[in-house]
């Protein structure tokens, strides 16, 4: 990852992925449309892949549903911007 620098895009031509990142870059892609707590899912899911890409799939899995749980039980959602 680039100096811990991420930067998060939307695709709607993303018909069997939720996203994806490229540790090298740190770009994360996510499907556009999804609900609040999928697009956050797919987010720390993704970040983790970015932050500690060695890490295997089912670590990553694991550990971002606990903090997705988490993180919307604190009340983090996402902010839309205001047209």
């Amino acid at each position: 990852m680039t100096r811990g620098k991420l930067r998060v895009t939307e695709s709607r031509r993303m018909a069997d992925l939720y996203g994806y990142c490229d540790p090298a870059t740190g770009k994360i892609v996510l499907r556009a449309g999804m609900s609040q707590f999928d697009r956050l899912g797919t987010l720390v899911h993704e970040g983790m892949h970015c932050a500690l890409p060695t890490t295997t799939e089912e670590e990553v899995d694991r550990i971002s549903r606990i903090l997705t749980a988490l993180l919307w039980q604190q009340g983090y959602r996402r902010r839309t911007k205001k047209s």
